[in-house]
């Protein structure tokens, strides 16, 4: 009698998709303070030899592209954030920040943003 040994690969496997409808809506981001939220059909499966078997997760996603920030969301809110100005979508994620001493600032604002002049280092000298 021979023994055999056989592997089996066990694990997890998220199959995130963009969520249709939303494909343009970038968001500012909380945590690492980028304009790069997306909204993302969120599905996660428990694979048994890379074969998905039961679904452990799924819904709609504020997902962020460069930190893993993650944040659930409902299409109601989906809807209501993009009919709204970029400026009102930034304020909208951005309101628990605004009872800290300093609050995260959209893209080209803030101190220094347009303000700086060139001034070289070496002055000529007149004669």
């Amino acid at each position: 009698m021979d023994f055999i040994p056989l592997f089996f690969v066990c694990g997890g496997t998220n199959y995130n998709k963009p969520l249709p409808g939303y494909e343009n809506l970038r968001l500012y981001c909380p945590r690492c303070h980028n304009i790069s939220l997306i909204a993302i059909k969120k599905r996660a499966f428990f694979t048994f030899c890379f074969i998905p078997i039961i679904p452990t997760s799924w819904g709609e996603a504020l997902h962020c592209t460069i930190c893993p920030y993650e944040q659930a969301t409902s299409a109601d809110q989906l809807n209501t954030i993009s009919a709204q100005s970029p400026q009102q979508q930034q304020s909208h994620l951005t309101g628990h920040f605004q009872n800290q001493q300093y609050a995260p600032m959209p893209m080209g604002q803030g101190p220094g943003a347009g303000s700086y002049q060139y001034q070289s280092y070496h002055q000529p000298q007149r004669v």
